[in-house]
């Protein structure tokens, strides 16, 4: 039996070897019953796929086919909650937002926080004053303009906004601005530009630790800034700019710092 084993065809081996080899997107484990699909809301039965990369994610149902990047869009890995992130938005509703200022309109839009319609800001309900937030944004304009946004730290001034912007440092979010690039602090101080343009979608991290602001475009550190006067705990806002912008965001996470500069 042995000498039949050893001279058996290698194409035989490798069929008998493939037989037991599991599915790429298939779990080791069987899936288990009454799950809910976190992308489609459908019940996951037995008969159903569970997904994996390198280890169970989540279950999934048949419809949506495992797609990885929509199951970690709006979530915290087990490893950010251990960090202390919380998440801006839960990808559903403006849950975690005060009331749209002036002429903005706010909506979502399959996972996506959608601004438009004019001047105004979306301001998160808790303050922050040292913060790492990071986020994924897109603009661009359904006109002839090109898109304008920004997001304000530490805002303040939101409950008296009457056409102006709320109180505190604005980051940039205008591929075309020469003198306050996308990740520059608006009319405070320039940033590195990075290649960015309207319809596309990148990804920021700004952190605010005292007096200093330092944002991140793409993974690279494009400004460096000490802001000056008192430093006050304050709303993060996400702003339209004119009327026809489409500004878009998703993936917000927010990680307060207690203990000063962690990040590295």
């Amino acid at each position: 039996m042995l000498h039949a084993l050893k001279s058996a065809p290698v194409a035989i081996l490798l069929v008998i070897a493939h037989s037991f080899t599991l599915s790429p997107h298939a779990s080791a484990e069987a899936p288990i019953a009454n799950k809910v699909c976190p992308l489609s809301g459908n019940a996951v039965d037995a008969k159903q796929w569970t997904f994996t990369e390198g280890k169970r994610v989540g279950f999934c149902c048949a419809k949506c086919k495992g797609n990885f990047t929509k199951l970690r869009e709006n979530r915290l890995s087990e490893g950010e909650q251990q960090e202390g992130w919380v998440l801006g938005f839960n990808g559903k509703d403006l849950t975690g937002f005060q009331k749209p200022t002036r002429d903005g309109k706010w909506s979502v839009e399959g996972g996506v926080l959608t601004g438009t319609g004019g001047k105004g800001v979306l301001a998160t309900t808790a303050n922050y004053d040292d913060f790492t937030l990071q986020l994924d944004a897109r603009i661009s304009d359904k006109g002839e303009r090109r898109g304008n946004s920004g997001i304000f730290i530490r805002g303040t001034g939101l409950t008296a906004y009457r056409g102006r912007w709320p109180d505190g440092p604005e980051i940039q979010i205008d591929h075309g601005d020469g003198n306050f690039w996308t990740g520059a602090i608006w009319q405070k101080a320039k940033a590195k530009k990075v290649s960015t343009k309207d319809g596309e979608w990148f990804q920021m991290k700004i952190e605010a630790v005292g007096p200093s602001i330092r944002v991140w475009v793409n993974d690279e550190l494009v400004t460096a800034h000490k802001q000056e006067g008192k430093i006050l705990s304050g709303a993060i806002a996400l702003q339209v700019h004119h009327q026809t912008d489409l500004v878009e965001f998703k993936n917000i996470k927010i990680r307060p710092l207690v203990e000063g500069h962690d990040e590295k």
